[in-house]
């Protein structure tokens, strides 16, 4: 892309005072005053300038601004007084504007809307400077839904003459400075339709199994034990006779025996 020469840009300041410049095809008028305050000479400064936030940029027309900043430093000239600029945004190297996009700047109040000229020039706040000083401009810059898709060229360029040269005698400094950076507008992602949410489903809840009876419990047998019950087994008695009516049965067969024996004895 072909931008403004910096000999255009040493030679000029703003688009305000009496002096013409920045992108247009007039040359600086030298007023009486400068010709009797620079009678011992005049030098160039170059301002050291930058433009961040905003190379190989991409800006979706009708989408969010662009944090962008300028800035503008004075490492080794003397005291600048009054340093006009302002930033050019358009096509064809910078020289012409198509419309459609927007540019805020921040203030301590908050942030204001820039008017876009016809050049196309957004003129921002003339400042001064000493040495090994700078100053930024922070700016957003968007592009609306109808900024047509182009490549773009963002230049900051200023100036300003006639200030004292500390150096010599009735000598003058003129500062200048400038830089261009290239950005894109492209086409806007069209917002999608959120898809309706489902409706979630009812989880079926899980049918509870019957729990299984616990089995009747079987009480152990007790065998009967080898004690007194095995003893009347033996004797021929059962088991399960009643202890009173085994005690007389007891006492009957011992009464037979006894008999038994007294006759026995009486026969002899």
């Amino acid at each position: 892309m072909k931008r403004i020469p910096r000999a255009v840009a040493a030679a000029t300041v703003a688009v305000l005072g009496s002096i013409t410049l920045l992108g247009t095809t007039g040359t600086a008028t030298a007023t009486s005053g400068k010709d009797l305050a620079c009678s011992g000479g005049e030098r160039f400064v170059y301002l050291k300038v930058a433009i961040t936030g905003l190379s190989q940029a991409r800006l979706r027309a009708g989408g969010a601004p662009q944090a962008v900043a300028i800035t503008y430093s004075n490492p080794s000239g003397p005291q600048v007084k009054d340093f006009r600029h302002a930033l050019y945004l358009g096509v064809e190297g910078g020289r012409r504007y198509v419309g459609g996009l927007t540019v805020e700047r921040q203030t301590s109040t908050g942030w204001v809307l820039e008017k876009i000229g016809a050049h196309p020039e957004i003129k921002l706040p003339s400042f001064q400077l000493d040495k090994g000083q700078k100053v930024t401009f922070n700016l957003r810059i968007g592009a609306a839904k109808e900024a047509p898709v182009d490549t773009y060229l963002a230049i900051a360029q200023g100036g300003s003459v006639a200030n004292p040269d500390p150096t010599r005698e009735n000598g003058c400094v003129d500062f200048g400075g400038d830089t261009d950076v290239d950005f894109r507008v492209v086409k806007g992602t069209p917002t999608p339709t959120p898809a309706p949410t489902p409706t979630a489903k009812p989880t079926a809840k899980p049918t509870a199994k019957p729990t299984a009876k616990p089995s009747a419990t079987v009480k152990p047998t007790v065998a009967p034990s080898a004690g007194k019950d095995q003893e009347l087994a033996e004797s021929g008695a059962s088991p399960v006779m009643p202890a009173t009516i085994a005690g007389a049965l007891l006492l009957v067969g011992a009464a037979g025996v006894l008999g038994a024996r007294r006759r026995s004895r009486h026969n002899r």
